[in-house]
């Protein structure tokens, strides 16, 4: 007989869950294939509860984490990432920041910074320097090596460089652990965004895609 794998789905939230969530959440409760154990989080602030969770995770008998932001929706077969065997994957979702929708996947850049992948024509599991906790998945092993994951980094006056996401895999990468995003696994993000900015954003496209189409008819 095959030993399931045993999860540890720790929803973080703030007394709200969307309900998209918890319907996929009773999905995979009962997924056959599996061990799961469901349980909410709410302590404050949100590096406290993360590592509040690390910590009850390792003092049970669970093989993965799965970590889940309360606004953010995975697919129910979320919990096939165990299958994959990585320390540290997660899925893909999408943040909006700077009036601009981008993936929570990210590459270092030559200065130190980081900025968000391009996901165009790319599809499965990828190698990446940092992925956002919204949708994490780690081994045992991983969150057993590094004390205190989740961290924010300050410089010397007390601005925040990094958030604990980034500082997380950092932390990972530097003892030698390898950070994976599946793009097969597209989740929900759900935000409250102000109307007239949306109006602004779609505007702003369809100018540059009128350019566009004035560029190309130049060309013919």
């Amino acid at each position: 007989m095959i030993k399931k794998k045993k999860i540890l789905v720790a929803v973080l939230n703030e007394n709200h869950v969307w309900r998209d969530l918890s319907e996929n959440l009773s999905v995979m409760k009962n997924n056959p294939d599996y061990d799961v154990d469901i349980r909410y989080f709410d302590e404050k602030p949100i590096s406290n509860n993360r590592n509040i969770i690390v910590q009850r995770f390792l003092a049970g008998n669970w093989d993965y984490l799965l970590m889940l932001d309360s606004d953010t929706v995975p697919p129910p077969s979320v919990v096939n990432l165990a299958d994959y065997q990585k320390d540290i994957i997660g899925a893909l979702y999408f943040m909006y920041k700077n009036t601009e929708i981008m993936p929570v996947i990210f590459k270092r850049a030559e200065e130190g910074l980081y900025e968000p992948i391009r996901i165009d024509n790319k599809d499965g599991v990828v190698e990446v320097d940092a992925i956002g906790t919204g949708c994490i998945m780690l081994s045992r092993k991983v969150l057993e090596d590094v004390k205190a994951p989740f961290l924010n980094e300050y410089d010397a006056d007390g601005i925040k460089l990094f958030g604990l996401d980034i500082s997380f895999c950092q932390k990972a990468k530097k003892k030698g652990y390898k950070v994976y995003a599946n793009l097969d696994y597209v989740c929900d993000h759900w935000k409250t965004v102000n109307l007239k900015t949306i109006y602004t954003i779609i505007y702003q496209q369809r100018d540059k895609i009128n350019e566009l189409k004035e560029t190309i008819k130049t060309l013919k």
